[in-house]
């Protein structure tokens, strides 16, 4: 005979299953898994800022060019610098909390699914008590 609760927590395991990157979030340690991410961040951020800072010095070409003697590039050293140390931070923190929450849900989301799994393994075990 069918049981209709055994069937709905079959299906719901089954639609969770599809949902693979949760489950290999959790294969890693918490710890592991956010400075791998804040790794990648910081080497985003940094090849961005630079790609901008070219970009930036390209289409002011001419201008610096022509004043390139009396340019204070110590002061736009220091400026361009603070300006990536702001952004590294900023970036920084933002990726902390993204993928510190993304990890706690991922475990959450394992923690139910472990969950329907004991459910299920107790349908079977009552099944076959009965047998």
């Amino acid at each position: 005979m069918l049981n209709e609760k055994k069937i709905h927590v079959m299906a719901k395991l089954s639609m969770m299953e599809k949902n693979k990157e949760q489950f290999e979030i959790k294969d890693y340690y918490m710890g592991d898994y956010i400075r791998f991410y804040l790794l990648k961040t910081v080497i985003r951020v940094t090849i961005g800022y630079v790609l901008v800072l070219l970009l930036t010095a390209f289409y002011n070409a001419e201008l610096l060019i022509n004043s390139a003697v009396v340019l204070d590039y110590k002061r736009i050293g220091i400026n361009a610098l603070l300006i990536y140390v702001l952004l590294l931070f900023c970036y920084t923190i933002g990726s902390l909390i993204r993928y510190h929450h993304k990890y706690k849900r991922a475990q959450r989301y394992v923690s139910r699914y472990e969950k329907g799994l004991g459910i299920l393994r107790r349908f079977y075990q009552n099944d076959s008590e009965h047998k």
